[in-house]
């Protein structure tokens, strides 16, 4: 419990970092139910019940940075990366329209935040942490361009065309 205590207070300061849905009541997660638990002030809410997909993103994101940090931290036996898999896809839907230029700045805004906690943790537990990301956004930000190891744009891809054949 001791543990999930300091695991939770981390996700509750991201979470306020971030501005998400419900912070201010505590973060923690809920093991008999495997999922992010949410304090309202009246009672618990489970992450399933609450916003949009960005939270459920972003929430997602604040567990396993807060759990690996707290392995990095213990030097807990435990892989020490992580991949996430298009965490901007919550605003950045295929069919954002041109009346969506204001909604497209505050999503641009909310995927710059996570990405930079992102990159505040992998600096903060570095060398001992490392995150993949693969995504389509491409953040004009310095932090976020020196952060690209590998740009699959204009032809290149993962899985090289040579291997395939």
């Amino acid at each position: 419990a001791a543990r999930l205590v300091s695991i939770g207070q981390q996700m509750t300061t991201w979470s306020g970092e971030l501005g998400l849905e419900h912070h201010g009541g505590g973060v923690h997660l809920d093991l008999d139910h495997l999922t992010v638990t949410l304090g309202t002030g009246k009672d618990a809410v489970s992450l399933s019940r609450i916003g949009s997909a960005g939270n459920w993103i972003a929430y997602h994101v604040v567990a396993h940075l807060a759990l690996h940090r707290y392995f990095v931290r213990q030097n807990r036996p435990v892989p020490r990366i992580l991949i996430l898999d298009q965490p901007s896809q919550a605003w950045y839907p295929a069919a954002a329209g041109e009346d969506d230029q204001q909604e497209s700045l505050l999503d641009r805004q909310a995927s710059e935040e996570l990405f930079a906690l992102i990159h505040s943790a992998v600096r903060e537990l570095a060398p001992d942490f490392q995150v993949i990301v693969c995504d389509h956004v491409n953040l004009p930000a310095p932090w976020f361009q020196e952060s690209i190891v590998q740009n699959w744009r204009n032809g290149g891809r993962l899985v090289p065309q040579e291997w395939i054949d």
